[in-house]
């Protein structure tokens, strides 16, 4: 229900024993013909956990901008939109985020995207530089929920990609 539907839909499977693969593919099939040749599933034929898997998609698609959402993830109706708007005003940038709202249930996720916040003023945005994040070390501390966070495929590829071994990750509970 995006007013902006991305230019590439990645799903991936991380080899899990439910029927992950047969719900996507249902999913698929709701969504507008002319968006479905958007949309690919990847199928990991062993568990590979969350950062790897996400290397694995990131590594797989041809976009310049990527996000990332959980399975337990919806987002409102402008995210797309607003994230490329940012990304195209402040040409500088490699990564957007935002505060994630919390919901419970089906009629709150329904009330939720249809709701119209305000797209994010120039006094809302907060640019950090490379030199400023040195100094987080627990990720509540950077204000930003993982999911839903847009970054660019150059600032992936500098920083190697996420870690999928915990000892080697700068804040080491977090897939950030």
């Amino acid at each position: 229900h995006q007013t902006r539907f991305p230019d590439e839909v990645m799903l991936i499977i991380d080899a899990s024993p439910d029927d992950s693969q047969a719900v996507a593919e249902r999913t698929i099939t709701h969504w507008p013909s002319a968006q479905k040749n958007k949309i690919r599933i990847l199928l990991n034929e062993h568990n590979l956990g969350q950062a790897a898997s996400i290397n694995r998609a990131v590594a797989a698609s041809s976009s310049d901008l990527i996000m990332i959402l959980n399975d337990d993830d919806a987002l409102l109706p402008h995210t797309v939109q607003t994230a490329l708007d940012l990304f195209a005003h402040h040409p500088s940038i490699h990564l957007v985020g935002a505060h994630a709202l919390h919901f419970q249930g089906e009629e709150a996720r329904r009330t939720l995207t249809q709701c119209a916040l305000p797209r994010p003023t120039a006094s809302q945005v907060q640019i950090r530089t490379p030199g400023e994040l040195v100094r987080y070390r627990r990720g509540n501390e950077m204000n930003l929920t993982h999911s839903a966070s847009c970054f660019t495929r150059v600032a992936w590829q500098a920083v190697g990609g996420y870690q999928p071994d915990p000892a080697h990750r700068v804040i080491r509970f977090s897939d950030r």
